[in-house]
């Protein structure tokens, strides 16, 4: 096996067990996930027990339902207390949806949708970071 497929495995188990876990966390169970999600309870089944890769479009949409971060999913999750700090740049933003688009051209609309959905979200971040005028 090469190395970019054992990095490949690798995210894709990192990124099962995460959204088992939220999963979990919420209460759901896996047939009301993926009736909610609108995947076949089966195919999330083979998803879970990594039977089968979870596809990026699917593994977002649950990701979106159960509020949980799969941009890194090699990273720590962290608990309730901790603050955790996001640091998005809107060039990797449009990087990033550019590369599912290249890889699912179905989510097309729904991916603009949500490029410009994140960019309105950066304007307000902006906004609330600059510094009121000091001359009022």
């Amino acid at each position: 096996m090469d190395d970019i497929t054992e990095k490949s495995d690798e995210i894709n188990d990192a990124l099962v067990d995460r959204l088992i876990e939220a999963r979990k966390a919420k209460g759901l169970s896996r047939s009301a996930l993926a009736e909610a999600c609108n995947i076949p309870p089966s195919t999330l089944a083979d998803y879970e027990t990594k039977r089968q890769v979870f596809p990026m479009n699917r593994a977002i949409r649950v990701a979106i339902y159960l509020e949980v971060d799969i941009f890194n999913p090699l990273k720590q999750a962290t608990t309730e207390n901790e603050e955790v700090q996001i640091s998005i740049n809107p060039e990797n933003i449009q990087d990033f949806f550019m590369m599912l688009l290249k890889n699912d051209t179905s989510l097309k609309s729904e991916m603009t949708e949500l490029k410009s959905l994140m960019h309105e979200v950066l304007k307000e971040v902006k906004k609330e970071d600059t510094p009121a005028d000091s001359s009022e």
